[in-house]
């Protein structure tokens, strides 16, 4: 079953954060392979956050960036102030090595925080499955660290 992305629930920075802290912009890492995965991630984002456009910030980060130590370091850094994450993949099968501990190391470090970790998988059209290695990687990700999981088009 495909899920809607625009339907879904934007979460708020003010959960994260103190009562006393102003929520003015919503930081969203996201993480890609490529270019058209990289669009995705933007139209995605586009159609979920429209009535936020202005206070929306993305935060990208491709693949071969965070298999660098200081990569890994800097975009752990930036999720720990966003409230949202999508991870974008045009390419099929498992991801990065690199990619998957920092995946489990960076939101594990999130335990207690609340947002949405988004799941792109797959070419338009032919999307993971649930039972796929990196959707449930993804899904254990998201668990980690109470965050919500959404994978709009994963093929049932």
């Amino acid at each position: 079953m495909a899920l809607e992305l625009a339907s879904a629930p934007v979460p708020s920075s003010a959960t994260r954060k103190s009562a006393a802290e102003p929520v003015s912009l919503l930081r969203v890492v996201i993480v890609y392979d490529d270019t058209a995965a990289y669009k995705r991630a933007l139209r995605t984002l586009s159609r979920a956050t429209d009535p936020l456009r202005d206070e929306v910030r993305p935060l990208p980060w491709r693949f071969d960036v965070l298999a660098t130590f200081n990569g890994r370091v800097n975009a752990a850094l930036e999720l720990a102030k966003s409230e949202m994450f999508v991870l974008s993949a045009s390419a099929a099968g498992r991801l990065p090595v690199a990619i998957e501990h920092w995946l489990l190391s960076a939101f594990g470090g999130l335990r207690g925080t609340t947002g949405l970790l988004v799941a792109l998988l797959g070419a338009p059209g032919q999307c993971d499955t649930p039972a796929s290695s990196r959707f449930r990687l993804l899904r254990r990700a998201a668990d980690r660290a109470g965050w919500d999981f959404l994978a709009p088009g994963a093929a049932s």
